[in-house]
């Protein structure tokens, strides 16, 4: 007789499922041929049109020299990239810092602001969709990753 299987707690199994999707984030930017992390241009940040709607403390993905995704969506202005995905259809990030406590706190103060809708959240996981974009935040250990998938 066999016997039964013994299945981790809730918690573990979505900490399990989370570290799972930032191994398979991972993979798939190395697999797309992703960019090393930009090199960001020194001196004063842009003037844009985009910039001027980036809130106190925070970064556009057109200022780390990204070129798709949402022009509203941005990070922390100390952000850190350790791998960038930028393709017409998908955005990833990886980020080494700030902290991902950081990170999460920060979408979760300026998503809805920006005009995203955050339809998700937690500490180390939030889900969000605006201007036909879904997007993706997910922490483990040291590291964060953002998604950004064109609807």
């Amino acid at each position: 007789m066999a016997s039964p299987t013994a299945h981790p707690e809730p918690r573990r199994l979505g900490s399990a499922l989370r570290g799972c999707l930032v191994v398979a984030v991972l993979v798939a930017v190395a697999g797309c041929g992703a960019a090393p992390a930009p090199t960001l241009p020194g001196g004063s940040p842009s003037t844009s049109t985009a910039s001027a709607s980036v809130p106190s403390g925070g970064r556009s993905l057109r200022e780390l020299n990204i070129s798709n995704g949402p022009e509203q969506f941005t990070v922390p202005a100390s952000v850190g990239v350790r791998v960038v995905s930028d393709q017409t259809q998908q955005v990833t990030l990886v980020i080494g810092n700030p902290t991902p406590a950081q990170v999460g706190g920060y979408l979760q103060r300026t998503l809805p602001d920006e005009g995203f809708t955050v339809t998700r959240a937690a500490a180390d996981a939030i889900l969000f969709t605006g201007y036909g974009w879904t997007g993706s935040f997910v922490a483990t250990g040291a590291i964060s990753a953002v998604t950004l998938q064109k609807q």
